[in-house]
């Protein structure tokens, strides 16, 4: 396609020894690479290769997403080695910055919103595949593209600003409520309404919230509380992977920028988030409870896992001491511990998690008191009519 135009207009000036003898060769080779991106295009328009379920979709986007890098980057060494170190730009740009997102466009089709946020994110990353395609000797166009990149993670520094405002503000309105968490909820759902962004903000509202809060007598959540915090040490160990993780950020550092100070300044920024980020896990792990409702049980488990489980969904509750894998349909909330309590849910059960609905059959529990937990939420689901 565009690489295929490319060899093209280049095959008849090409003078190096052993060219024409091999020139089959690699017109038949280049073919079939320049050709990727269009036949990927193909494939997801044909009827034939429409997919149903939510995971054959990913599997398909990220199988032609992989096809597509993977051509240019051979086509891009093929036309180094064999053509010009001087790499045109446009047919990296059409594939990274239109084909892919159409791609996702077509076969994931979704609503105007989400539409909007991928293609800014697809964006976004194929501006960054594409600074390390492209040769540097062959940038123009993907120079000012950079800047763009750069333009975007300020974006996204002062969405996260905003943010720290936002729950800065919500706690200081609501400095005197009973649960600084539900005012932040609130909060958000007042000003987005409810569905899959709010509830990814939420997630990250708790991050600064648990960063800024240190009085649990601030949260104090309805139900029945039980936390998990000294299961198999949970918290300590948790706190233990801080101190590391503190200690080794600074010798990194150091380290990488004996070889490149931009990778270590960036590696260094990306480090020290994801330190705040695990210091709020743990003092999540301190303060927030899963609680038995009169209705259904909320889940509560670091700064990401918040959902609500109806009863009327239970089909069992046991305790258990087995370490579980990943599933499909499971859920794990354990965190630096094992799991003592694994509740088995009805067949065809939905579950709304910050990421979205799921249909889950299994969520494991690490929880200090797991005979207490079994037993009082056995004796709800009796008393709602859901015996085990």
């Amino acid at each position: 396609m565009s690489w295929a135009w490319v060899h093209g207009q280049h095959s008849e000036a090409i003078e190096c020894p052993g060219y024409r003898q091999s020139e089959r060769f690699r017109h038949e080779n280049s073919k079939s690479l320049d050709t990727l991106p269009a036949m990927a295009l193909l494939a997801v328009t044909d009827p034939g290769m429409a997919t149903t379920g939510s995971g054959a979709q990913r599997r398909t986007f990220i199988g032609l997403v992989l096809v597509v890098l993977l051509g240019n980057y051979l086509a891009t060494r093929w036309y180094v080695a064999q053509v010009s170190t001087k790499v045109p730009e446009w047919p990296i740009a059409v594939d990274l910055l239109l084909l892919i997102p159409v791609l996702y466009l077509l076969i994931f089709r979704p609503p105007l919103k989400r539409a909007l946020i991928a293609v800014l994110a697809l964006l976004s990353l194929g501006i960054f595949i594409g600074s390390v395609l492209v040769p540097e000797n062959s940038k123009v166009i993907w120079r000012q593209l950079d800047q763009v990149r750069w333009g975007y993670l300020l974006l996204v520094l002062g969405l996260q600003a905003g943010l720290i405002l936002i729950v800065l503000a919500d706690i200081a309105r609501s400095w005197n409520s009973g649960n600084l968490e539900q005012a932040l909820h609130d909060a958000i759902d007042n000003r987005l309404g409810k569905g899959a962004m709010a509830e990814l903000l939420k997630a990250d509202g708790r991050v600064w919230l648990y960063l800024v809060n240190r009085d649990i007598s601030r949260l104090r959540f309805d139900g029945v509380p039980f936390y998990g915090r000294n299961v198999d040490q949970n918290a300590s160990n948790q706190q233990a992977f801080l101190i590391l993780m503190a200690v080794e950020i600074p010798v990194a550092h150091l380290i990488l920028h004996l070889f490149s100070p931009t990778v270590a300044l960036v590696t260094t920024s990306l480090s020290l988030y994801g330190l705040l980020f695990l210091y709020a896990e743990y003092r999540a792990t301190l303060m927030r409870p899963t609680t038995l409702m009169a209705d259904h049980v909320h889940i509560r488990h670091g700064v990401i896992g918040d959902l609500i489980v109806d009863y009327r969904t239970i089909a069992d509750v046991q305790e258990t001491r087995d370490r579980p894998r990943r599933a499909k349909e499971r859920l794990r909330f354990v965190g630096m511990g094992s799991a003592n309590i694994v509740l088995t849910l009805r067949p065809d059960t939905t579950v709304n998690t910050p990421f979205g609905a799921k249909q889950i059959s299994e969520i494991y529990l690490g929880l200090d008191e797991a005979i207490a937990f079994r037993r009082q939420l056995q004796g709800r689901l009796d008393a709602s009519g859901q015996h085990l």
